[in-house]
Order: structure tokens, then C-alpha cells, then sequence
């Protein structure tokens, strides 16, 4: 037989798992459920002289992308379909128009994560000639379903994001 202060003991446990769970399933459905990516502003994430805390999840983000390619110009896309010399141990891009490749990002199966790189060439002009450059992009890319499309600005010394359709959302 169980004392009397088991029994309370007992029957307080119940009540409190009784009454709670559906705030626990809650708080796991909204855990599950909850975007796994962290929505980046548009700025610039240093590596040195000080690395920005964030400047690894850009990278670990990117390392998740279905697919990634770099621009040099407004027409000049890399999809990694280019020369390979083994013996080098170079590559040898072969640049491609928005044209080009869109018959290419239409068939991708694969659809999260879109990575584009916006290289030196793009990055090295006005602000307003890149802000163009970015649109013209957005509107392209917005044409073939990606769940999410990441800018990045290479630079020598850390990352821009240039632009983030999760940031867009908010």
C-alpha cells in the first residue's frame, strides 16, 4: 500500500503532466516546425581584424546550398562546367549568359537553397551599378522556385551578403 503523502505525490504528477501537455506539444510542434535558417541582414561580415560572430553561419549556410554559382558581370554566370586540368590543378571557367542557363536552373530538382556569388568584377563597381546588377539578378532567379536565394560579395577580408529572400520576407 502506498502512504497517503505518495498518493498526493502521485496524483499532483498527474495533474501537472495532465494540464501541461498540450503547452509541451505545442512548444515541440513549434520547435520541429520552426525555419532551420538564420535570415542574414545585407551588410558586410568581417573575418579580420575582428571576425563578426555570424561570419561562420553565412559559410555553413552556404555549405547547405542545392546549388552555387559565381557572376563576374551581368551576363557572365560560372555553373561550374568549365575546363579541369588535373596536372595544374586549375579550373577554367566557361562563362554563361542568364540565357544560357535557363533552361539549367529550371530543371534543377533540388530547389532550397540557391547560392550566387557576386566575384570581384561585380563588387569592385558603383554602389548603384551593383544595386542594378542585384535586381536584375532577383528578378531572374525569382523565376525558378528556389526556397531561398543568397547573394554573397566576395571580399578579401570577409563576406557581404548582398542580398537574402529570407531577410526579404520579413
Amino acid at each position: 500500500m502506498r502512504s497517503r503523502q505518495d498518493q498526493k505525490t502521485a496524483g499532483l504528477r498527474e495533474l501537472l503532466v495532465g494540464t501541461s501537455f498540450p503547452y509541451i506539444m505545442l512548444l515541440v510542434f513549434a520547435l520541429v516546425s520552426a525555419p532551420s535558417c538564420l535570415a542574414f541582414e545585407s551588410r558586410f561580415y568581417p573575418a579580420f581584424p575582428k571576425r563578426d560572430p555570424l561570419h561562420n553561419k553565412v559559410f555553413s549556410t552556404l555549405a547547405k546550398a542545392s546549388l552555387t554559382i559565381e557572376c563576374v558581370g551581368q551576363d557572365a554566370i560560372d555553373v561550374y562546367i568549365g575546363n579541369y586540368c588535373k596536372e595544374r590543378d586549375s579550373y577554367e571557367p566557361i562563362y554563361f549568359t542568364k540565357n544560357q542557363i535557363h533552361l539549367f536552373l529550371k530543371k534543377q530538382k533540388d530547389k532550397r537553397l540557391l547560392a550566387v556569388w557576386f566575384l570581384k568584377p561585380i563588387m569592385n563597381m558603383k554602389k548603384e551599378r551593383i544595386q542594378q546588377i542585384l535586381n536584375d539578378y532577383k528578378a531572374f532567379f525569382a523565376e525558378f522556385g528556389y526556397e531561398r536565394v543568397l547573394i554573397l560579395g566576395a571580399a578579401a577580408s570577409g563576406v557581404y551578403v548582398v542580398y537574402d529572400s529570407e531577410q526579404a520576407k520579413k
